[in-house]
């Protein structure tokens, strides 16, 4: 698989084994195929390009973390239907070619349509009053320390 290849050639003694001159980090690799349980609640990845990567967003329970992409494909649309708290890439104002500039993150946001959207992984070229002021309602603008309840049903 491209992504596990990847982290071991950048981080190969990441997945060492513990040993007594080696333990941490310590991370044990696994390919998720679909859906995972963890008590209770469903984990589903979401397949998304990130520029020609292929990469994960997540839904868990009725939240969904799509960041480090650069378009949804149709395919996994239907993942994303219901949603109650969206979090969405949205990386500056110009288009780029591994994430969604503010004009996709709001396009995509109102075709996703979940109750509440929130909008991460900017740049500091985006000033957080001014792109609030462009968000339509139900769309608004994360910060760091930002908190939420999730709605995990």
């Amino acid at each position: 698989m491209f992504t596990m290849a990847n982290i071991r050639e950048r981080f190969g003694y990441a997945l060492q084994a513990p040993s007594k001159m080696w333990d941490k980090p310590v991370l044990l690799p696994e390919t998720v195929n679909g859906p995972v349980q963890h008590q209770g609640v469903a984990l589903t990845p979401i397949p998304l390009p990130h520029g020609s990567w292929p990469c994960l967003g997540w839904r868990i329970g009725n939240m969904a973390w799509l960041t480090d992409l650069s378009h949804i494909p149709d395919s996994s649309l239907p993942l994303l239907e219901g949603l109650e708290l969206l979090f969405l890439d949205c990386l500056n104002a110009d288009p780029y070619p591994s994430h969604l500039c503010v004009a996709q993150s709001l396009e995509w946001a109102a075709r996703i349509g979940a109750r509440r959207t929130v909008l991460i992984h900017m740049t500091h070229k985006l000033e957080y009053q001014a792109l609030g002021a462009q968000c339509p309602p139900g769309v608004e603008v994360g910060f760091d320390g930002w908190r939420a309840e999730l709605p995990i049903a």
